[in-house]
């Protein structure tokens, strides 16, 4: 009687999550076997002890998250729909579901609700450096006009996890070769049920196990069981609605990366401000890195951000970055983005006085007193437009670190 409450139990609070690790196990062989031909029933249908259990001791391994997510490769496009219900304390039926979507390029990678919504979802980028980009969704402008980076072990690139299976295998009572989504899959089924004088309980559960990669695309799972004149049962699922790889995914992510407003060190919105190459000076920042004989390697992008205003389309601009430079190096890097952006046409401060330094006081102030800092001020001209460049050295992170700041106010 203790087995039939704790199964009970146990499955009444978790069948969801209990169903998704069963369903993780039949993920493995599941494929191997119905890839190797072993799909149809092996008749081990078990039989009945007598005792009103349905038979099993029938395994088949199944692979690993990993292995699935190799299988199925860096470009994917998965919907999935998951649905669970129980019985509440009141005897009242809850239903819950919730969908959500997984698209991959390789390099980008999103998850939301769905595709169609933005707003309800996170776009990631793969950075060189194994850290993620994230880009925040503006609802009003239909655009990603913020970006972070994180460095993470976390990875979004390995497609959904409720698709992989938890156990090494799955142990079944019957199982069949069928067709889901048009791809060949392998169905298992399993049946449970146990009688004592103080109860009983039934466990049913199904799982189609995609062959080529070991994919759960479907889990349906239930439990039904009375004990001491209580009845309760809970219930669970979730299914695959779409599942694409390779490049049948390109036009689906490139439609969401499009919407990307954002860029690391946006030449265009100096521009806005009339700043232009001039001489031997340049806007780009890679120009201006080769000037100060700096690898780009040792910049890391942290934060970048493009807020328009509705009322008059002007904009505030700003990007921020680390570099792995000595106190020495990063100085000379932030004294010469700072020439570069003068040379360029930043010589005045908000009066419109030309100013003939970029490095003196007001346009620039250097503080030597704690850690160096720099601190730029400077517009094309008289009026509201300006770009302010920050630097400053800190010393006590990872051995010495520079941290140089862009921000732009731009009318457009």
């Amino acid at each position: 009687m203790k087995k039939v409450l704790a199964i009970i139990l146990c499955l009444s609070i978790c069948l969801f999550a209990f169903g998704c690790a069963s369903s993780n196990s039949g993920n493995d062989d599941a494929g191997q076997n119905g890839g190797n031909g072993i799909g149809s029933d092996n008749g081990n249908s078990g039989g009945n002890n007598g005792n009103g259990q349905t038979g099993s001791g029938n395994k088949d391994r199944v692979k690993t998250q990993d292995e699935v997510a190799d299988l199925i490769g860096e470009k994917y496009l998965i919907s999935v729909e998951v649905d669970s219900s129980y019985t509440d304390g009141n005897g009242q039926r809850v239903e819950e579901s919730v969908g959500y979507t997984t698209v991959s390029d390789g390099v980008y990678s999103y998850w939301g609700t769905s595709v169609e919504n933005l707003e309800n979802g996170s776009l990631y980028k793969r950075c060189a450096d194994d850290s993620l980009a994230v880009y925040d969704y503006n609802e009003e402008t239909g655009e990603y006009d913020r970006m972070s980076v994180f460095p993470t072990e976390i990875n979004p690139f390995r497609s959904v996890s409720v698709i992989f299976l938890a156990d090494p295998e799955i142990e079944f009572t019957t199982k069949t070769s069928t067709t889901f989504l048009g791809r060949p899959c392998t169905q298992y089924n399993y049946q449970l049920s146990e009688a004592s004088l103080g109860g009983s309980a039934s466990v049913e559960k199904v799982w189609i196990i995609d062959n080529a990669t070991g994919a759960c695309l479907k889990f349906n799972g239930s439990v039904t069981g009375n004990g001491f004149g209580v009845s309760s049962g809970a219930s669970g699922n979730f299914e695959v609605v779409r599942f694409e790889l390779g490049a049948a995914v390109d036009q689906c992510i490139s439609g969401i990366v499009e919407k990307i407003s954002i860029n690391e060190w946006d030449v265009s919105v100096l521009e806005k401000l009339g700043l232009r190459d001039a001489g031997g000076s340049h806007l780009a920042l890679n120009d201006i890195l080769q000037a100060a004989n700096v690898d780009a390697a040792k910049l890391q992008v942290r934060e970048v951000e493009n807020e328009v205003y509705e009322d008059t389309g002007n904009g505030n601009y700003s990007t921020q970055y680390f570099a792995k430079l000595s106190e020495t190096e990063g100085e000379e890097l932030v004294r010469t983005i700072i020439t570069n952006l003068y040379q360029c046409g930043a010589k005045y401060n908000d009066e419109g006085t030309l100013f003939a330094d970029p490095l003196d006081e007001p346009l620039c102030y250097i503080d030597r007193d704690g850690n160096v800092s720099y601190s730029f001020m400077a517009t094309p001209g008289a009026g509201d437009p300006y770009l302010e460049v920050r630097g400053e050295w800190n010393p006590y992170v990872n051995g010495g670190v520079w941290s140089i700041d862009l921000s732009v106010y731009y009318h457009n």
